[in-house]
């Protein structure tokens, strides 16, 4: 029995350090993710940009999806509007995302996109009348004061972008219940939710850009030019992108197969320490006082908040 029970946990160990591992890669690719992002940004439209990189993800994973059978679960039933919903939320707050990483740094739109957790407890009371205990409301008090901070106490925490970048996380949080309900009820299969994600975001991102650079600019055909006549540096961050991308979509869903969010949270956050090294290394932008103060209190009342709600 002694035996018997040793085994036990060292399979519960093992599994833990497998959720840490996924995690912490989750946490790299995102970070990697909004790095060449920002840079191909600079380079080609934001509508060209969001249409090639879903379309050719898709691209990508269309024959691995084939080969593991998920076109097969693709229904009509009850299951659809679940994945639909949320594939379309995970793709307007990526939108949201690269809208504030394109006009503020790496560092502060990264820590606004992940302070998703902080407004989970907030749509959980609002939406579903779930009782959120009085400790967890200090958490999130601490969690939007680091908001304020990261944003800096000046004109621009009334800017557009700061909006973009705090709705981006609001996207993170629907979407997390989201995918929370689909799983509960038998529908949460990660390689499905992707198909949909990218097969969304492709049509969608794809009618942006008929319509914006088609219609209203006319330069349809000069911007699709510039994407095909790219240098080798733009094809190479466009290639990393779509490697992170399809990684960061899958890493965080089967960490959390190997041990509670509790557990794993402090990992995920690594990203904000990734982020902030990349955007003062590559573009020399050292992260400002308050945007280091903000992001640790962001982080302490998410995990203050997972801590409370576990109790």
């Amino acid at each position: 029995m002694i035996w018997k029970g040793f085994k036990m946990d060292h399979s519960k160990h093992r599994h833990y350090e497998y959720g840490v591992a996924l995690m912490l890669l989750y946490a790299l690719a995102m970070s990697l993710f909004g790095l060449f992002s920002k840079m191909v940004l600079t380079l080609n439209g934001l509508f060209l940009f969001l249409f090639s990189r879903y379309f050719l993800t898709l691209l990508v994973v269309l024959p691995f999806l084939f080969l593991m059978g998920t076109f097969k679960e693709v229904t009509f039933g009850r299951h659809l509007w679940p994945q639909v919903a949320r594939a379309f939320i995970v793709m307007l707050s990526l939108n949201l995302f690269f809208y504030c990483l394109i006009n503020t740094s790496l560092f502060a739109a990264t820590v606004l996109y992940n302070t998703g957790p902080l407004f989970i407890p907030i749509l959980a009371k609002f939406l579903f009348k779930a009782p959120v205990h009085k400790k967890v409301w200090w958490s999130l008090t601490i969690g939007f004061l680091g908001v304020i901070l990261v944003l800096k106490p000046d004109s621009w925490i009334f800017s557009i972008y700061s909006l973009a970048g705090l709705l981006s996380g609001l996207g993170v949080a629907f979407s997390s219940i989201l995918y929370s309900n689909a799983a509960r009820e038998g529908g949460g299969r990660l390689s499905l939710a992707l198909f949909y994600f990218l097969l969304l975001s492709s049509i969608f991102s794809g009618i942006l850009l008929l319509v914006f650079n088609g219609l209203y600019k006319k330069d349809l055909a000069v911007i699709i030019n510039q994407l095909f006549f790219m240098d080798w540096n733009g094809w190479l961050a466009m290639a990393v992108t779509i490697i992170c991308l399809i990684i960061n979509q899958n890493a965080k869903g089967y960490a959390y197969r190997f041990a509670p969010v509790q557990r794993l949270a402090p990992f995920m956050y690594t990203i904000v320490v990734f982020s902030g090294i990349f955007d003062w290394l590559i573009f020399n932008n050292p992260p400002h006082l308050y945007t280091l103060i903000g992001s640790a209190f962001v982080i302490s009342g998410v995990l203050l908040e997972l801590r409370f709600q576990k109790s």
